[in-house]
C-alpha cells in the first residue's frame, strides 16, 4: 500500500443511509482495510457507514435508493 491509501476526493455528499464503499484491486490485509476505513471516517464523520474491500479499485456510493432496489432484486 501507498501512503496515501484513501483517494484525494474534492467533492462528496452524503445522505442519510447511503455506504460510502472503496475498493482496491490487489489483496489488502484486514488490519489494512481497517485503517482505510478509519482515515475515511475521519474525514467524513464516525456515524457513515464504511466498506473497504480489495478489488475494483473504485470509489462510490451507495444511496438508500441504490441499496433498497439491489435487496428487492434478489
Amino acid at each position: 500500500m501507498t501512503s496515501q491509501e484513501v483517494p484525494n476526493i474534492e467533492r462528496l455528499h452524503l445522505e442519510p443511509g447511503d455506504i460510502l464503499v472503496l475498493t482496491y484491486p490487489q489483496k489488502i490485509t484486514a488490519e489494512t482495510a481497517d485503517r482505510i476505513a478509519a482515515q475515511l471516517k475521519d474525514r467524513f464523520g464516525a456515524e457513515v457507514p464504511v466498506c473497504v474491500i480489495d478489488s475494483g479499485g473504485r470509489l462510490q456510493v451507495v444511496n438508500k435508493a441504490e441499496l433498497a432496489e439491489a435487496s428487492a432484486g434478489s
